[in-house]
């Protein structure tokens, strides 16, 4: 759909191409003369001076960055850190693949359609004539790629680059996923590479096919850390969108720098993406209650047969005639708040062998924090209250006496970043110490280490969360508290899932 044209005079072509480009909304503004035309997620840059094939081309190409390649900047960013990492280069000559790649996906489902390869055809002969393309190797592979999608029949440096332009080709051709297709390219193209300068946050970016407006740095940011498997991968693609919005991080509050903003940041999506996954337990909303007996029919099934009614009031059973079934009217509970949730405490094990919580994902520290997050989400919800213990060969940290209702729950998301993961060993009677004397208290007690079994005292308000144990250090465990107060966690990815289920099974209302 067309929302703005700056160029009325080819009101006619934009109508066209508009309807080959599936109305995709698009708001066409002139800029400077000898300018680069380019894309945002609202305009289409176009300079003032182009003629009509030229600028019907041009509209063609970047409407087709928001159609076809690559649709949207996350799309775009997730190709250059994927390029990055796979080719190992620089994040100025990551861009410059990347756009490269961008250019040869777009034109080539462009060609696809016969009306917009006219219009982009036109343009790039006539551009070709005045010498506005092919300023360097890459610009030549590309404009060969072009040459050959579209049909263009131009002689460009007597075919040198020809069977470049036809392997590419195949990749486009290809069932391979976006990112893959961008390694692909990126991977035939840097041997032409030109010299690029190293890596600058704070300089412009190599253009780029697609770059987001301020609403669209929100949605992305939230993106990345949502989508990230790691706290590096999430730090790489905030440097590839700030480098895309070519500015620095003051220019752009909505993108995180501080470093604990990022880890919490990481941490948070990650809890609620196993929020996401884990079910509530499923609550009853209707209730039956006898009335009386009526007649037996056969959709009651045998089972319904209520034979003691049947024989004390007619003294003999003939299904249909006789046999009796109890009469149960169902309707709807009504809710109601239950009493308020017991106050836990959170006790977790910082010793050595955790490691601590930098988002790398390699340690139980990381898994353990997105436990943390998750469960005082949770928290907040049921508007219980919470304390956290951190220990070691001492207790390193306690909220207690005092456990943290909604209004404060939020601080203790910063507690994992302030150097409370100190190492150590594994002084499980401290934490248990500390429960017994806050019997009020329901605590869960995380611990991955060997521990001594005289530690193992007496004590009724610990459910206590076992990672990796050892067979017979489970079996301590069992013995001195009973199976129903020992959950077993297997793999250390699965701390979170495992810790939520337990709880909402437990908690939730």
């Amino acid at each position: 759909m067309i929302i703005l044209n700056e160029f009325p005079e080819f009101e006619k072509e934009v109508l066209e191409i508009d309807k080959e480009l599936f109305y995709v909304n698009m708001k066409i503004k002139k800029t400077p003369k000898g300018t680069a035309p380019q894309t945002d997620n609202e305009h289409i840059f176009i300079p003032s001076d182009v003629t009509k094939d030229m600028f019907c081309s041009e509209l063609v190409h970047e409407g087709g960055h928001l159609v076809f390649d690559p649709i949207t900047t996350y799309d775009y960013i997730t190709c250059v850190y994927e390029i990055k990492k796979k080719l190992g280069i620089n994040e100025n000559a990551a861009f410059f693949l990347a756009n490269a790649a961008s250019d040869c996906l777009n034109d080539y489902q462009i060609s696809k359609n016969k009306k917009l390869r006219e219009f982009r055809k036109k343009g790039l002969i006539e551009a070709f004539k005045q010498g506005k393309l092919a300023k360097h190797e890459i610009a030549k592979i590309l404009l060969e790629h072009h040459n050959i999608v579209h049909e263009m029949n131009l002689t460009i440096d007597n075919g040198k680059y020809k069977d470049v332009a036809r392997e590419i080709i195949e990749i486009d051709k290809s069932n391979k996923d976006r990112a893959q297709k961008y390694v692909d390219i990126a991977s035939i193209l840097i041997h032409y590479l030109p010299e690029i300068p190293e890596n600058d946050i704070n300089n412009a970016p190599t253009q780029a096919p697609i770059k987001p407006n301020k609403e669209e740095i929100k949605k992305i940011v939230k993106k990345i850390f949502k989508d990230s498997n790691d706290c590096f991968e999430a730090k790489e693609k905030l440097r590839i969108l700030l480098k895309l919005c070519g500015k620095g991080y003051g220019g752009i509050p909505e993108i995180p720098h501080d470093e604990m903003e990022i880890l919490k940041e990481f941490f948070e999506s990650q809890a609620n993406k196993v929020r996401s996954f884990i079910e509530y337990p499923k609550v009853k909303t209707m209730q039956g209650i006898k009335l009386g007996v009526r007649k037996w029919r056969f959709r009651d099934g045998y089972l319904r047969m209520n034979i003691e009614k049947t024989i004390s009031k007619n003294g003999i059973n003939i299904p249909l005639v006789t046999t009796k079934t109890d009469n149960i009217i169902k309707f709807k509970i009504g809710t109601r708040e239950s009493k308020k949730p017991i106050d836990i405490v959170i006790s977790i094990d910082v010793s050595g062998s955790t490691g601590e919580p930098n988002g790398y994902m390699n340690e139980v520290a990381d898994y353990e924090v997105i436990m943390l997050y998750a469960l005082i989400n949770e928290a907040i919800r049921l508007n219980q209250k919470v304390g956290l213990t951190l220990w070691s060969n001492d207790i390193t940290y306690t909220t207690l006496p005092k456990c943290l209702d909604w209004r404060e729950l939020e601080k203790l998301k910063e507690v994992p970043f302030k150097g409370y993961w100190l190492g150590g060993g594994t002084n499980l009677k401290k934490a248990l110490k500390q429960a017994k004397k806050y019997k009020d208290k329901l605590f869960l007690v995380f611990t991955d280490g060997a521990v001594d079994y005289l530690h193992l005292i007496d004590v009724n308000n610990v459910v206590f969360f076992l990672i990796k144990p050892e067979k017979h250090h489970y079996d301590w465990f069992v013995k001195k508290y009973g199976e129903h107060r020992v959950i077993e966690i297997t793999d250390i990815t699965k701390i979170p899932k495992v810790t939520l289920e337990w709880f909402r099974k437990t908690f939730a209302r």
